[in-house]
């Protein structure tokens, strides 16, 4: 049985300890010894030099230093943008975006937002602000046709040793044989990088991202962060506030946090995001799921002659709640275990689409790029801990996610990159700022981002009732579209933060 008791201490303490301060980190701007750091210059090219295909943009490369806060560095990198232009006579401004990951590109996602994607014609933006906005997409460092960027750095996966089929789990070994196996790989990537492994952070992505606001003419961004783009947001509202015409957080992550904060989270996190898939089907539904998910910590599972254990079953569901549209899926695959495990029933396993073998090579980015922000090391002593408690609550395979939100830079040399500054109070935005969370994204958790919103002056909050990671104009949900598409076009926010229910059957489950 789940029980959500067991971590009522948790969440009270992450309550507190969200506001806690990381460790002293330089600030944004570079420094006076930086100052006589070339102005980048940019310049067009050719959309095929960046990989990009879609019709009527102009595309560029913006010059910038490898290290901003270092004069004496010669090396140089290039970010590769693209601009759709407005087509209405009177242009609100300029919309600028970051997808998240780290690691994601701008420019692949502009030909989803502008409805060339076939696959995804409900994201494409609204007409109106398609219309009314010159779009700049690009690609951060590290990222696509942008660099610095990383390579030969292979493409080995840390491994948790041999995790038992059923029972208890000892997590201390798991987490000791995950924090050893990444700390070989991470090493190995930085001796490939050397000169540009840590100079992949947050802090540089700012820095390129005013850089290329100012060599574009734009006065104020009109900026929408997704996911780890929430951070990118944050981190330039704290550098330059004036320069933010209007700003949206989707899929947020917390400000000021730490590892061990981020894997606290994740004890809860992903209990929160199994219980509002389930409840959105019924109480009944809620009471099946809990009854699987116990009975796969028992035993394994035979269908069709083979046998399937907690790691193939419950951990893929929750893996698959992240996206709404998967929640027709994951209910026919509780439902077929419920069958097989109580009824003794078999019937051919409800599969989606098989996802090709993950390469791991991508998230190297997402490695450096959180080891650079975030100075903080848990031990693996206390990341074990954190694990055990989600097991002690009835979700034993989130233990997994526990230990890769906890254990991120093994390996990598002290004083890595250039961690954050910290933001102590409340930002003043020329129109302050729309932040929107899933109450059960097992991402970026709920609790996170109505703390995000208290450094926001101002700040409206809108919840959004399902586990949907990113939500504007990736489900159908008007309440979320509707104040988020007004604050872009107007900067009007809502008058108090907002509660948007999910609906099965209304708001379309693609199952």
């Amino acid at each position: 049985m789940i029980r959500t008791s067991a971590l009522v201490g948790v969440v009270a303490a992450m309550a507190v300890t969200l506001t806690g301060a990381p460790v002293a980190a330089a600030p944004l701007a570079p420094t006076a010894a930086a100052s006589s750091i070339a102005i980048p210059a940019a310049s067009t090219v050719p959309c095929s030099d960046i990989d990009v295909e879609i019709k009527g943009v102009t595309c560029g490369r913006l010059d910038v230093p490898v290290d901003w806060f270092d004069a004496n560095n010669p090396a140089r990198g290039s970010i590769a943008y693209a601009v759709h232009r407005a087509t209405a006579k009177k242009k609100l401004g300029t919309l600028t975006f970051n997808p998240g990951g780290p690691g994601q590109s701008g420019l692949a996602a502009l030909r989803t937002f502008l409805g060339e994607d076939p696959l995804r014609p409900w994201a494409r933006l609204p007409k109106s602000v398609v219309e009314q906005f010159d779009i700049v997409a690009w690609d951060p460092r590290g990222v696509g046709a942008s660099t610095p960027a990383l390579s030969n750095c292979g493409m080995a996966s840390p491994t948790y040793g041999d995790l038992p089929a059923t029972g208890p789990v000892d997590w201390l070994a798991a987490t000791q044989a995950y924090s050893d196996s990444l700390s070989a790989i991470l090493t190995a990537c930085v001796a490939a990088n050397p000169a540009v492994a840590d100079k992949l952070g947050t802090a540089y992505v700012v820095r390129d991202l005013e850089a290329l606001r100012s060599a574009l003419r734009v006065s104020q961004w009109t900026y929408w962060g997704m996911s780890y783009g929430t951070q990118i947001g944050m981190a330039y509202a704290q550098a330059y506030p004036s320069r933010l015409r209007a700003l949206v957080l989707d899929g947020t992550v917390p400000v000021n946090s730490t590892f061990t904060q981020r894997a606290s989270m994740q004890t809860w996190g992903r209990l929160y995001s199994l219980d509002v898939f389930a409840r959105s089907y019924g109480k009944g539904f809620a009471a099946k799921v809990d009854r699987v998910v116990a009975e796969f910590d028992k035993r394994t599972g035979e269908i069709g002659g083979e046998s399937y254990s907690r790691w193939q079953t419950v951990a893929s569901w929750l893996g698959l709640l992240n996206a709404q549209f998967n929640y027709g899926l994951v209910k026919k695959q509780v439902d077929l275990w419920y069958d097989a495990l109580f009824r003794g029933t078999s019937a051919a396993l409800i599969t989606g689409p098989r996802a090709p073998e993950p390469d791991f090579s991508g998230r190297y980015l997402t490695f450096m790029v959180n080891c650079s922000d975030i100075a903080e090391r848990p031990s693996v002593a206390t990341i074990a801990g954190l694990a055990q408690s989600a097991a002690d609550a009835g979700l034993t395979v989130a233990g997994r996610m526990v230990i890769e939100r906890g254990i991120v830079c093994a390996g990598l040399p002290e004083g890595f990159g250039r961690p954050l500054p910290e933001i102590t109070a409340p930002l003043r935005l020329p129109h302050s700022a729309l932040v929107v969370n899933s109450v059960g994204d097992p991402f970026t958790q709920w609790l996170g981002a109505q703390q995000t919103a208290g450094f926001i002056q101002g700040a409206r909050l809108i919840s959004y009732m399902s586990s949907q990671h990113v939500t504007y104009r990736q489900v159908p949900a008007p309440c979320v579209d509707r104040p988020v598409t007004t604050y872009l076009l107007t900067t009007n926010r809502p008058r108090a933060d907002l509660q948007c229910d999910f609906v099965v059957g209304r708001n379309i489950v693609i199952g």
